[in-house]
């Protein structure tokens, strides 16, 4: 990969680095060249999506809501390299945190009193291989102006909170497969978030949802909605969410 595009040059290093760990990961030559096409292509739509306005308003929430649960609850507990390592919903993994005892999907909401939330494939909400699943609403008020956070400050505040070259460098490259590319900061003063709440629920064999084991042959790719009514009894603690990120990690 060759970069021609001058003003693209701080999304290339991210871009190669990613493909790279891609093929790294591959069990075979074949299978290398496949994941490496597969890896391109998805950074090709990414920067698509993109485009000269940045991220659009649901995608620059959803980034907003995943970088609270690392700033508020991950990154206090597990220190900041772990924490940046398990942020790896910007890679396209089934969930937006993995840690060796809990994985937590985010989702975000403008709406007063959401009454649904859209689960995008049925593996976002199937918790093989991991001990414990989480969910994450961040519920926030979006205003111009007013005493809330920008996207870039809450990016800058955590970045405050990186200690060291490397692990900054990988937070960096992390918001640039979000979508989040330096030379569209400018995009991300407003609007302001400010929190209104942040609830967890536990996921497991009662909490309603489509798992991939529950399809017959031949369907797939389902996205669906999870109404928030019937979640009062999956509601997760404050305590209880401590333990489960902030518990024995390999």
């Amino acid at each position: 990969m060759v970069l021609i595009a001058d003003e693209l040059r701080e999304v290339f290093n991210p871009l190669v680095t990613d493909v790279a760990d891609t093929v790294r990961e591959a069990p075979g030559a074949a299978a290398a060249l496949t994941a490496a096409v597969e890896r391109f292509e998805r950074w090709q739509d990414l920067l698509r999506a993109v485009g000269r306005d940045g991220l659009g308003p649901e995608a620059r929430r959803g980034l907003v809501g995943e970088l609270l649960v690392l700033r508020d609850h991950i990154l206090p507990l597990v220190g900041p390299t772990e924490a940046v390592d398990a942020w790896v919903g910007p890679s396209g993994a089934n969930q937006d945190f993995q840690l060796s005892g809990v994985a937590v999907e985010t989702k975000t909401s403008t709406a007063k009193r959401p009454r649904s939330i859209r689960i995008a494939s049925e593996r976002q909400l199937d918790d093989t291989g991991t001990p414990a699943l989480l969910l994450a609403l961040a519920m926030l008020d979006e205003r111009r102006g007013g005493s809330g956070e920008s996207l870039n400050r809450l990016v800058d505040r955590i970045r405050e909170q990186l200690t060291g070259p490397a692990v900054r460098a990988a937070f960096d490259s992390r918001m640039v497969q979000a979508g989040y590319l330096p030379g569209q900061r400018d995009l991300y003063e407003e609007p302001r978030y400010t929190v209104r709440d942040l609830r967890f629920w536990h996921v497991g064999e009662n909490f309603p949802r489509i798992v991939e084991a529950d399809l017959p042959e031949g369907v797939g790719e389902c996205s669906y909605h999870v109404n928030t009514s019937g979640l009062d009894h999956h509601r997760a603690t404050a305590d209880e969410v401590t333990a489960l990120i902030g518990g024995p990690h390999a």
